[in-house]
């Protein structure tokens, strides 16, 4: 009767443990809740932030590290789609490649001088469509993944480009990216925004990593100097949902029009005081490659149940299947009382 009982709990068990995962590049993301959300109507009539649905979001932008894995898996025979600028390898850079780009002599992407750090930093000079690439290529599972469906559709041309629904990594919608780093359902006062995205109305510090305003927040910009994703981490330096650098390191691209087929960006850099407020929007073409510009990604991945999530889950399971054992039994008993 035990193993009858446990059988469909631990298949269902065993489906969540092999379930397809993630090989090399792992996003850590962090739930975005609290659906339904008001519009952020402070700089703009129709507002920023209104997000109806539960999503998660990147907890740092895209790594050196991260990107690396997705140019040795697509990028290693001719770059077919640009996804390397050789201005990677640059002061502000942090990848290069050896080799000749050919089947005799592929090229091989490694951290710039050979220094794993670099490998922390986030990436930048990439364009929105090597970002869509990116996101596609996550989406179906790595490796071999196809970079041109999946997420996206009508790369390199904007007018057809979009997300498809059931997409498992994408850029963030401009909302998406504002509530991430504005919104705080806990804000003194009420459920609100703040001006900066370390749950602030004060600019955070420009000081050096791991930051030393334990009042307004430190974060990356006016430095001249990029750092590892996550370095700010004296407190409050994260947003509400506990993003890290929405404010500062990298400008980042998302999938929404801004100005005509311009796509918008989000958030200031590393290399300017300002741009990390919740007033300032920025727009650039879609294959614009900067120093200053980076992303994250939205998805809506559930992550691996842990043990006792799946104990919690069998031990429902069972109750649920005992239960209808003691009423099929009590059932029994009166039909033999007939």
């Amino acid at each position: 009767m035990r193993s009858h009982l446990l059988g469909p709990c631990w298949f269902l068990a065993a489906l969540l443990l092999t379930a397809p995962r993630l090989s090399a590049v792992d996003m850590e993301m962090v739930p975005v809740g609290n659906p339904g959300n008001a519009a952020d109507t402070r700089h703009d009539p129709t507002g920023f932030g209104a997000v109806p649905y539960v999503y998660t979001i990147g907890k740092y932008e895209v790594t050196n590290g991260q990107y690396r894995e997705f140019l040795n898996a697509k990028a290693t025979v001719g770059d077919p789609f640009g996804l390397y600028n050789e201005l990677m390898t640059s002061s502000y850079g942090g990848i290069q490649r050896i080799g000749l780009g050919t089947d005799e002599s592929p090229w091989t992407y490694l951290p710039k001088d050979f220094d794993p750090i670099y490998d922390l930093w986030p990436v930048n000079f990439v364009s929105v469509w090597d970002a869509a690439r990116f996101a596609n290529w996550l989406h179906n599972g790595q490796g071999d993944g196809d970079t041109e469906q999946g997420t996206y559709v009508g790369l390199d041309d904007e007018t057809v480009f979009a997300r498809q629904p059931g997409a498992r990594f994408a850029l963030p919608t401009e909302n998406e990216w504002y509530k991430a780093a504005y919104y705080d359902p806990d804000k003194p006062g009420g459920p609100g925004y703040w001006e900066y995205p370390t749950r602030t109305d004060d600019r955070p510090s420009g000081d050096a990593p791991p930051g030393a305003d334990f009042v307004r927040g430190s974060a990356n910009h006016g430095t001249s100097a990029l750092f590892p994703v996550g370095a700010y981490t004296a407190k409050p330096s994260t947003s509400a949902y506990g993003t890290y650098d929405q404010g500062g390191s990298l400008w980042e691209w998302n999938e929404t029009f801004v100005l005509g087929d311009f796509f918008g960006l989000r958030g200031g850099s590393f290399d300017n005081i300002y741009g990390l407020d919740a007033a300032h929007q920025d727009s650039y073409p879609a294959f614009f490659e900067n120093r200053i510009m980076g992303f994250r990604l939205v998805g809506a991945a559930v992550p691996e149940p842990s043990t006792l999530a799946l104990a919690a889950m069998c031990a429902l399971c069972g109750a649920a299947i005992a239960g209808r054992a003691r009423k099929r039994s009590h059932r029994t008993g009166a039909l033999n009382q007939l």
